[in-house]
């Protein structure tokens, strides 16, 4: 099913500090996105684990986690 919304997207380090969090955005939206940043400044590169919860088009919502490796 489609994604209505994004209702959360959290991206964390390797020792699980949270360096970024969008709140209610729409999908396929690349300003809604993580680029890389931590407090402004360039995060290093390494391994990232994301958490997204969505709500699809029929109102049901889904949670999905997974890595990211952030190369620069």
């Amino acid at each position: 099913a489609s994604v209505r919304r994004i209702i959360s997207l959290r991206v964390f380090d390797r020792w699980g500090a949270l360096v970024f969090e969008r709140k209610d955005s729409t999908p396929n939206d690349p300003a809604a996105g993580w680029g890389g940043a931590i407090g402004g400044k360039s995060a290093m590169q390494g391994v990232y684990v994301y958490v997204i919860e969505v709500e699809r088009a029929d109102g049901v919502g889904e949670q999905y986690s997974g890595e990211v490796t952030l190369v620069r």
